[in-house]
């Protein structure tokens, strides 16, 4: 399983790898965010396109978006949370 938004740093968290964000790692983000703003792409959706951009990916279920998708009846009420790091 994999963190397609890096932990959340690409959605505007501070952590990448499940930890708080190095300097480093913040500064090529923002080379990310630029380059994607450039060609009038979102950051967020970028990341999600790159994942499933490998063909052994079937599906992509961002963990952020879980709950919505819940309370506007898309997923049963019943079904878990993904795991994390599972």
């Amino acid at each position: 399983m994999t963190a397609p938004c890096s932990s959340g740093i690409l959605a505007g968290g501070a952590h990448f790898e499940y930890q708080k964000a190095s300097p480093a790692i913040i500064s090529k983000v923002e080379q990310i965010k630029c380059i994607a703003a450039a060609h009038g792409v979102d950051v967020k959706a970028a990341a999600l396109q790159f994942s499933l951009a490998n063909p052994a990916v079937a599906a992509v279920i961002p963990v952020a978006f879980w709950q919505a998708m819940r309370e506007a009846k898309l997923v049963s009420e019943r079904a878990p949370l993904p795991l994390i790091g599972a």
